[in-house]
């Protein structure tokens, strides 16, 4: 059965956090296989960031368009070195072997979730999350849990840029930390069918920057009027190794 089928099942993925940002993590820390970039837009850090369809675009072009694909299934498809653990910030530093950088600040009820670490061939993330409940869920009730989660990520020295395509979500420039970044509102990051069969997104905003040999991603489930960029840097401008 297709896993992004029916509206119970988008409930079931969002609910549960250790699937959603595992999948998510899988797409940051292995380079996807994709066309030709239509355009680079930005590059920072090992991100090239073009405006070709993200993975969720394709994968469901790809299905639209009758040709065999695999279905990933984030229940027991995800490679067993990517389940999210619960690490303490040392084991993590430790299993990636360079330091993690945390969070000094959150927005209020959010609780740490996952810390675990993800390596390749050529790339090592930390990866962290927090997660909040929501009462009332968000999206009819589709949403039950906020989302932030943040990427560490060292790639190895003349290892591919990842293309990241981000369809035609809009850039916008920002500062972070004193670095030159990026603030995507709204990525198509997750593909699920409504009740009609249409396919639609989950959609997650992203911070991105690179400082002291490191791309860093800060990202979340929660709309803009709820966790606009400014708290996202707020959490950004306070990580410390």
């Amino acid at each position: 059965m297709n896993p992004f089928s029916s509206r119970p099942r988008y409930r079931t993925l969002i609910a549960s956090l250790a699937s959603v940002v595992s999948l998510v993590l899988v797409t940051l820390t292995i380079p996807p296989v994709r066309a030709l970039a239509q355009d680079i837009i930005h590059q920072i850090g090992s991100f090239m960031i073009s405006n070709a369809p993200s993975d969720a675009e394709q994968y469901v072009a790809t299905l639209e368009s009758g040709t065999p694909t695999p279905t990933p299934d984030p229940n027991g498809g995800i490679p067993e070195d990517v389940i999210a653990g619960l690490l303490t910030s040392g084991q993590a530093s430790a299993k990636a072997g360079f330091p993690v950088y945390a969070a000094a600040y959150l927005p209020s009820g959010y609780q740490l979730y996952i810390r675990d670490v993800q390596t390749a061939s050529q790339s090592t993330t930390i990866h962290t999350a927090y997660r909040i409940e929501l009462d009332p869920p968000l999206h009819n009730g589709a949403q039950m849990a906020g989302i932030i989660s943040f990427e560490q990520s060292l790639v190895a020295s003349g290892a591919p840029t990842w293309e990241k395509g981000i369809g035609d979500t809009p850039v916008v420039d920002v500062t972070v930390r004193g670095q030159p970044g990026v603030w995507l509102e709204q990525v198509p990051v997750y593909p699920f069918q409504n009740d009609q069969g249409e396919w639609d997104y989950a959609r997650w905003n992203q911070l991105i920057w690179a400082e002291a040999g490191y791309t860093f991603m800060i990202q979340t489930n929660m709309p803009s009027d709820l966790l606009p960029l400014a708290e996202l840097l707020k959490i950004a401008q306070v990580l410390t190794p």
